[in-house]
């Protein structure tokens, strides 16, 4: 996503050499970041409008139809900690070898006294 652009040409016994420095541009990926979170907000919301419609047309009861809101939302629950040791894991290896999120072993240790 960097752009390397010319800032300054350096004058002296290397005439023509350039200082070149990496411009980084963040737009691509906030649109991707922000494109995506309106897409699973926008399914989250296709849930709601889905329970109503799946209760009539297969004949099932509150408790069962609850259960497409379950199985969505326990998603998050079960697939957490896998993607969260594979996030870990890629910051691990791209050069984040003492890794881990700001301020999380100080807040763990006042939230358990």
């Amino acid at each position: 996503m960097a752009t390397q652009q010319i800032t300054s040409t350096r004058s002296g016994p290397e005439e023509g050499n350039a200082v070149v420095s990496t411009a980084q541009s963040y737009s691509r990926p906030l649109a991707t970041v922000t494109t995506l979170f309106f897409m699973w907000g926008f399914l989250t919301c296709l849930n709601d409008i889905l329970v109503p419609h799946l209760k009539s047309i297969f004949d099932l009861s509150y408790a069962q139809v609850m259960l497409v809101q379950f199985a969505f939302f326990s998603a998050y629950f079960l697939f957490s900690v896998p993607w969260s040791t594979a996030v870990f894991d890629c910051a691990a290896r791209s050069g984040g070898r003492d890794y881990r999120p700001s301020g999380v072993g100080e807040s763990l240790r006042r939230l358990i006294g």
